[in-house]
């Protein structure tokens, strides 16, 4: 018979080396194009009612990861009224009416961001691109789809700060 204690930690969408990953990834997609050109939408999961009433926190906890990585985005010449926070399903504002804003907005490129996935899944491998590709994009405008969080060594290095944390709390 084997016993082991159970730990718990704190999650890792608020290290501040996630929200640095998607950092790094607008900025590598869009680094030849000047920031005010350049408009963002991070996506969040959405919930029903029902479960954003008995999850509360949790959302909560993804709408203040989303503002961390616009805030991320600012520090680096982007400009604020041009990034948007939309959800997949659920909650409004919309993936589509985000897009649409953008790009009525007059900027050339658009980061669609998956920032509230941890793992690429359906609906970062097929609802997305597909909701992405029904929209009519002007000529000379590009979208930049960007997914899950996956493999990253930032996330790796947010991991092993999390599990520092336990093992002096097991001490």
């Amino acid at each position: 018979k084997l016993s082991a204690e159970v730990s718990f930690t704190y999650p890792l969408w608020n290290h501040d080396a996630v929200a640095s990953i998607y950092e790094n990834r607008i900025l590598y997609k869009t680094q030849e194009t000047s920031p005010e050109q350049v408009g963002i939408v991070l996506i969040g999961k959405g919930c029903s009612g029902k479960a954003l009433q008995i999850y509360a926190d949790g959302y909560k906890g993804e709408e203040v990861f989303l503002n961390k990585i616009k805030e991320g985005m600012i520090k680096n010449g982007y400009d604020s009224r041009k990034m948007r926070i939309a959800y997949l399903k659920y909650r409004k504002p919309s993936v589509e009416e985000e897009v649409e804003y953008l790009l009525d907005s007059g900027v050339n490129r658009i980061a669609v961001v998956a920032a509230g996935y941890e793992n690429p899944c359906i609906e970062t491998e097929y609802s997305i691109p597909k909701l992405l590709s029904k929209i009519k994009i002007p000529k000379g405008t590009e979208i930049l789809y960007i997914g899950s969080w996956e493999d990253d060594d930032l996330l790796v290095k947010a991991l092993g700060d999390r599990l520092k944390i336990v093992a002096e709390e097991l001490k």
